[in-house]
């Protein structure tokens, strides 16, 4: 698999790649920066330290030639900071100018350096709870996903203000054996669904409700590795049962469609 950085909203879906594999190779650590909104990351293979926005746009390479296998990658205030297997050290950098090397720890060979997180003790705590956090807000009886306040998409909401004046933007979901009823916020148990295989994705399902919102594509039931599989299935008397026959393994496979 080449190397690349990606982002998706909190619920799987818009998935996009910020960072491909023309301008990194071993991403071994990322951080985010907040305030800027930008995306920082490490690549071991480069030996070089980059930034980008969010959206992957304006990249620029802070930190080239002091690296050497770079592994655990963090950022706090105007540093960042990163091990390295190689030197066995922990180290630190100016994050604007990429100046001000300093080496703050070097450990025994015969220890394991792995990641790291600066964390600074002396922050109060700016959480702010939003609609998902409060089940009596969100009225999601399973899974409610923030979605970006600032981006209009093609799926409804639970919130009936305009996109630019709603702080918390949102919807409800339900785990793979429920469907969302049709008031948007309930989970139940479907009355009755469709399969359907897909060629190197195994077998798929979507309810079939009269009068329910529209649902996002549901993960595989059963993974089939590869390409040009053709599964056949049975469901069993009550119709939770699910046989998968794979022509090329030569195998097969049960799982529960709930």
């Amino acid at each position: 698999t080449r190397g690349r950085i990606e982002r998706t909203w909190l619920d799987g879906t818009h998935r996009e790649v910020i960072v491909d594999h023309n301008h990194t190779v071993w991403p071994n650590g990322i951080a985010l920066d907040f305030e800027a909104r930008h995306l920082y990351y490490v690549d071991a293979y480069l030996g070089v330290i980059s930034r980008v926005d969010y959206s992957g746009a304006n990249p620029k390479q802070i930190v080239s030639g002091h690296l050497q296998h770079p592994f655990g990658f963090d950022l706090l205030g105007d540093n960042l900071y990163w091990s390295d297997w190689q030197t066995l050290s922990i180290s630190q950098i100016n994050k604007q100018t990429g100046e001000d090397l300093r080496v703050l720890k070097t450990i025994s060979v015969d220890e394991a350096l792995m990641g790291i997180r600066a964390v600074d003790l002396s922050a109060k705590n700016t959480y702010k709870g939003n609609v998902c956090g409060d089940k009596s807000k969100s009225g999601c009886s399973h899974l409610c996903f923030m979605l970006p306040s600032r981006e209009k998409s093609g799926r409804s909401s639970n919130s009936s203000n305009k996109l630019d004046e709603v702080d918390d933007l949102y919807y409800c979901s339900c785990p793979p054996e429920y469907a969302l009823d049709s008031d948007g916020k309930t989970c139940i148990v479907p009355d009755s669904m469709l399969l359907y295989s897909l060629d190197g994705t195994g077998i798929r399902r979507m309810s079939l409700p009269k009068s329910r919102p529209k649902q996002p594509p549901r993960g595989p039931l059963m993974h089939q590795p590869g390409n040009n599989r053709r599964p056949s299935g049975t469901t069993g008397a009550k119709g939770y049962g699910l046989t998968n026959n794979d022509v090329e393994l030569a195998a097969a496979e049960t799982a529960a469609m709930a």
